[in-house]
This record gives C-alpha cells, sequence and structure tokens, in this order.
C-alpha cells in the first residue's frame, strides 16, 4: 500500500492532517499574524516591545505553512520533482522533517510547561484531564490576549488542570487535584450558559515527573536533534571539503601532516575527546555542534581527498590549472560537481552518526542541558521511573531508533541511485 503513494501525495496528506487536527492553533497564530502586522503599523514601539523568541517561533511556522505548499506545488509543477514513488524510510524521514518544521503548531504545550504539577505528573499516555478556564487579564491588550491563545509559554496563563470535577453551584466551583479538593469562585473563571467553561485535554504519550508534556518534549526533542545533526553536518564538511581538496592539490607535507593527524585520530573513538572537551566547555546547544564538528570533519575529510586525488588526474582539471584558474574557481567549478554525490552520500550517513553522538552525551549528562528537550536527556530522566513509567524512555527510545534507522536506509536507498552499479554487488 505504501509503495502504490507517491511523495508529492505524501505531502499534501500531512499538511491535510495538520490542518485538519490543529485548525483552532492555526487560526489563533494567523489573528496574532494579523495583529502583529496592524500593530506595525499603527504602533511599531510598543507592538516590537511584545515581541519574543517564541512568538517568533509561532509566527514563523504560520509563514512556512503557507510559503511551503507554495515551494513544492512550483517546484513539482515545473521539474516533477516530488513525482516518484515514496517508501517507508522516505516516509518516516519526511514525517521527522515535518515535525520540526511545525513543533509549535502540533504540540499543545511548551516542552518545559509544568501545569499543575500535582494534577498532571505521571499521567499513562492518552490520559485526560480537565482544564477550568479563567477570565484574561483585564489589563491585557488585545495583542497580548491573543499571544497568550496561541503562543506556548513555560506558564500557562489563565488555566487550571483538575483531575475530577466534583461540583458547582451559584458561587464556586469544586474540582480535585489528584487527592485534594479545592475551589474557585466562579466569578474568576469563564461563564457559558451559567457554567464555568471546562475542556478536556489529552496527553497523547502521557507526561513526565515534573508534569510536563512528552509529545510536546519529544517533538521539540527531534527539532533540537536535527538542528544539531544539520549544522554539524554543514561544518563537518565545509573543514572536510577544503582541507582535502588542499591536501590533494597542493600536496607534500601538507598532504602527510593531514593525513597522518586524522589517521591518528580516526583510530581512537572521537567521542572520548568529545567528553573531554565538553566537560571544559560546558553544556549547551554550540558547544555540542562545534565540538562534534571538530570532531566529525576528518571522516568526510578523508572521502573529499579520494575523490579529489582522482580528478586533480584528469584532463579537464590539468588544462584548467594551466589556463590559471584561481583555486576558489577550482573546487567550485571543477571539483565540487564531480563529487557532490559521494559528498551528499557520506553527509546522509553522518547525519545519523551526529544524531546518535548527540543523544548519547545527551544521557551522559554532557548534551544540551536538562533545560533542553533532547531524547537523551529524556531516556537520562526516565530511566528512575522504570517500573511506574515506563514510557518515559520507551518513547523517546522509539524515536531515536527509527530515525537513524530511517536516515540510514534513506542514505542506502540514495547510494544505490547515485551509483547504479552498487546494487549488482
Amino acid at each position: 500500500m505504501i509503495k502504490k503513494l507517491n511523495l508529492y501525495f505524501s505531502i499534501w496528506v500531512l499538511f491535510l492532517v495538520l490542518i485538519v487536527f490543529k485548525f483552532e492553533i492555526i487560526y489563533n497564530g494567523i489573528k496574532l499574524l494579523l495583529f502583529l502586522l496592524w500593530g506595525i503599523i499603527t504602533n511599531p514601539s510598543n507592538t516590537f516591545g511584545q515581541l519574543d523568541l517564541l512568538t517568533l517561533d509561532e509566527l514563523s511556522s504560520i509563514i512556512l505553512l503557507f510559503i511551503i505548499p507554495i515551494l513544492i506545488f512550483g517546484i513539482n509543477y515545473k521539474y516533477q520533482l516530488f513525482n516518484r514513488k515514496i517508501e517507508i524510510s522516505y516516509l518516516l524521514f519526511l514525517f521527522l522533517v515535518f515535525l520540526t518544521l511545525f513543533a509549535p503548531l502540533i504540540t499543545d504545550f511548551h516542552p518545559n510547561s509544568q501545569p499543575d504539577i500535582r494534577a498532571t505528573r505521571f499521567l499513562k499516555p492518552l490520559s485526560a484531564i480537565f482544564v477550568i478556564h479563567l477570565l484574561p487579564n483585564e489589563n491585557e491588550s488585545d495583542f497580548q490576549r491573543i499571544k497568550n491563545e496561541s503562543v506556548k509559554y513555560s506558564i500557562i496563563p489563565n488555566k487550571i488542570f483538575a483531575n475530577k470535577i466534583l461540583n458547582e453551584d451559584d458561587n464556586y466551583l469544586y474540582y480535585a487535584q489528584l487527592n485534594k479538593e479545592k475551589r474557585i469562585e466562579k466569578s474568576k473563571t469563564l461563564i457559558s450558559d451559567k457554567h464555568s467553561v471546562i475542556t478536556k485535554k489529552y496527553f497523547i504519550f502521557g507526561t513526565d515527573e515534573l508534569g510536563r508534556d512528552v509529545f510536546a518534549r519529544v517533538i521539540y526533542g527531534a527539532r533540537i536533534t536535527f538542528f544539531i545533526a544539520s549544522t554539524t553536518v554543514f561544518l563537518s564538511l565545509s573543514i572536510g571539503l577544503i582541507l582535502g581538496f588542499l591536501a590533494s592539490y597542493l600536496g607534500g607535507y601538507f598532504d602527510l601532516v593531514l593525513s597522518r593527524f586524522t589517521d591518528i585520530f580516526l583510530t581512537i573513538p572521537s567521542i572520548f575527546f568529545v567528553i573531554m572537551i565538553l566537560a571544559f566547555w560546558g553544556n549547551s546547544i554550540l558547544a555540542v555542534i562545534l565540538v562534534l564538528s571538530l570532531t566529525g570533519w576528518m571522516s568526510l575529510f578523508k572521502v573529499v581527498k579520494g575523490e579529489v586525488a582522482s580528478i586533480v588526474q584528469k584532463d579537464f582539471f590539468i588544462t584548467s590549472k594551466k589556463i590559471g584558474f584561481p583555486l576558489r574557481i577550482l573546487l567550485l567549478k571543477e571539483v565540487l560537481p564531480a563529487i557532490i554525490p559521494q559528498i551528499v552520500i557520506a553527509s546522509v550517513f553522518q547525519f545519523s552518526n551526529v544524531i546518535l553522538a548527540e543523544s548519547s552525551l545527551s544521557y551522559l549528562g554532557l548534551g544540551v542541558g536538562l533545560n533542553s528537550p533532547s531524547w537523551g536527556n529524556m531516556i537520562l530522566s526516565g530511566q528512575k521511573y522504570m517500573s511506574s513509567g515506563e514510557w518515559l524512555i520507551i518513547i523517546p527510545a522509539m524515536f531515536l531508533i527509527l530515525s537513524i534507522l530511517a536516515i540510514n536506509d534513506f542514505g542506502e536507498k540514495l547510494k544505490q541511485k547515485m551509483n547504479p552499479w552498487i546494487r549488482n554487488d
């Protein structure tokens, strides 16, 4: 069944599912965007003062929701790029990229929000909880009110989470959080048909020991992991490409020193160097990216050096060199187009290696830190509760395993298509 689907159809299905199931969030996001544009026109100084990174993240996802389908339609209409059969690995990889781009629209909570920890702590997957909606602050502007409805903050305003709704009279609403009974004046809650507005919220993947939504943390963990992997691969590729070209082009002692240097470090597992450096630099996303880039360029250097070594002996390269083309032109115009297939394949496998390395570092407590959700530190936190909260380990571990398997299989399929003779090996 899956093999009969094509990539173009699958992309539109994902967008349709997002719009149908997250229509309210998307609608609030569009209202927020319109209010922002109007505020910039009428009162720019006050509007810019109310912006923050989370608001910009939400707005960027709304904008991408309109731009990406238009780009995909235009590219496919002109080049038929997406009219090809899709396999399970492609579908999983596409799904993970989709989660990464639209995380603010897909999730209902900030990954670090702790809504009434007494009521939400250790909820099992598919558990439901009651949400009591409070009146908004009278001093809030329309823009601030819509921003609170749309943007996910770590502190959730104007909502109370309860395990049970006990009773309701003319003056009070009675509810329970775990085994503790509480009450709140009805005048402080939103009223509809003389009753307080109460909705139900389902936690698809449950909650952790601090009442945080595991679904939101897994989705944002995918975003952080993919950002680290993409940036690391780009930096590693840039270093490996430049040094590999120079080593083959210049030769001599420069090639000898670089080759012996990489041989020495490739014989020793890089994880030891990474742990040693991060122990001094501390935990941060930037530190993880820099360390993995500095230790990941060597394998790409070997690939580039081997390919360039054969190219510099070709007639077209010797001719270009004798004409007097500068090094930059030789690299970009002569070498790079010839080695793109090998670079792309090596980068895909490097991508999965970085995901595994980042998760391993986070599990060891040397990754992005506990304030940023990561599959590795989610597994680390969840191992304390294996008997009472097994989903805290199983869910992030499954996402990690499926991601690595999908990317590696995608790399194998890509290698076969770019090098057709491999199929006969």
